[in-house]
Parts: structure tokens; sequence; C-alpha cells
């Protein structure tokens, strides 16, 4: 990816997620249903030469939106955000957020890791998809770095955690499944811009589908903003299986 363009740019002020919203009344939290959340804040900040506290309000944001659905949720930064924590969780995480710097490597989408240090290993779809069978189902995905939203052949990182890259309109249902990512290059201060207004819907009671739409439609971006979806527009983003979570209303 483009290091100097996804990077930190000081942006209009925006609302942040706050912890309380997902407190208030939060969804039931089933051990079965794991959420992980990882932020590469080291290559943000410390490796950037700038001062940046977008990624660690960004990390926070997602943490609390996944608690506030019902994920039993770890979250996981600089030493705590390696290679081989990120895959030991894996092949058990039904909501998964990443930001990072992200791009294809080798051909194959992927990020890098944090590990408090600046240069650190990559995870691609095809590190995952050795923990994960063809058919395990995830919920929620979240990429925000950039280009793994792109809808390019290659870019099989929704297919590794079994979320079909169809679009599923509102009357038509694929299972509780919705997969965000970004196209291109961007800022990190206008994916918190869109994140923000995106969970806020979401635990506000709308559709992923909805959230995406709002966000996308209202948040102030640079005029090539872009990002990109993939799974069943109808779903709430709470926890479920496919068979009996009626659409995860």
């Amino acid at each position: 990816m483009h290091e100097a363009r996804w990077w930190h740019r000081l942006g209009p002020p925006v609302l942040i997620v706050s912890l309380a919203l997902a407190l208030a009344g939060p969804a039931t939290a089933l051990a079965a249903f794991q959420g992980s959340v990882y932020s590469n804040i080291t290559a943000f900040d410390i490796c950037d030469g700038t001062p940046n506290t977008t990624p660690e309000k960004m990390r926070k944001a997602a943490t609390a939106a996944f608690a506030g659905l019902g994920f039993a949720t770890g979250s996981f930064t600089r030493g705590d955000f390696t290679k081989a924590r990120f895959l030991e969780r894996a092949a058990t995480d039904w909501a998964v957020y990443v930001h990072s710097h992200g791009d294809f490597y080798g051909g194959k989408p992927g990020f890098r890791v944090d590990g408090g240090k600046c240069s650190q290993p990559v995870v691609t779809s095809s590190d995952i998809g050795t923990r994960r069978t063809g058919s395990q189902r995830t919920n929620l995905v979240v990429m925000s770095t950039c280009h793994l939203g792109e809808n390019r052949t290659a870019n099989d990182m929704p297919t590794v955690y079994a979320i079909e890259k169809v679009k599923s309109g509102y009357d038509t249902w694929n299972g509780p499944e919705f997969y965000l990512g970004y196209v291109g290059s961007q800022w990190d201060s206008d994916a918190f811009a869109f994140e923000t207004l995106f969970w806020d819907a979401l635990l506000g009671g709308a559709s992923v589908g909805a959230s995406f739409d709002e966000a996308l439609a209202n948040g102030a971006f640079i005029a090539d903003f872009d990002a990109n979806w993939w799974g069943s527009y109808s779903y709430h983003g709470i926890p479920g299986f496919g068979q009996t979570c009626a659409r995860c209303l």
C-alpha cells in the first residue's frame, strides 16, 4: 500500500463512538461468538514520526461496537497484535476488525501486524485460510486498511471468512454476514469519520447495509474516499448462526 497516503491527516472533528453507548444496553455477549479487534498503532504513530491518536480512537470505537452488538470481544495492539496472536484467534472468530496498512502482497490481500515495531510480518488471506475451514461462518469483518475492499479477483479476504462476495439486497438474505473494506489508498482520519457514523447507526438499530449507506452519505471525506461491502444488506450485526438467527434483528 501507499503509506504516504494511508497516514495521519488532521481532518474536521468527528464524533467518537462512546463506550457508554455500548454499555448502556448491549446484547448479551455469548462466549460462542468471539470478536477480535486489532489496531496497528505503532505504524501510524512512532513509525511515521508524528503523534497520531486516531488509530487508538478507532480501536476503542470498534471494541465498544463489537461488545455492544453482543460479541465476546478481545482488543489487541502494539506488542499484543502479532501474527501468532491473530492466527491463534482466527479459527474461532465470529467478528474481526483490523486497522493497519493493507495491500496485496505476492498477489494476496493482507495487512501488517503491530508487534510494537516498525517492520513486522504480513498476515495474508492464505495465512487465515489455513486456520479456517471453507464453510466456517463469520458474521462481521471490517478491514480498516487500504485496498482490501477492492472488487478484484485476487481479493479473496471475504471468502476465507465464508462471506460471499455478493451484495444481497434489502429483500434478500444470504445469512448473517457482512464484510466492509476501503477502496484504494485512504486516510485514517476519513476511515475514522466513516466508522464513527457506521457504528453509531448500527448500534442504533439500523441494518449493516443502511448503516453503510448512512455513513458514506453523511461523512465529511476527501473527494476520492470510497468504501465497499459484501454480504447481506438487512443483517443487523448481531451474532448468530446462519440457520437460526432470523436475520439477527
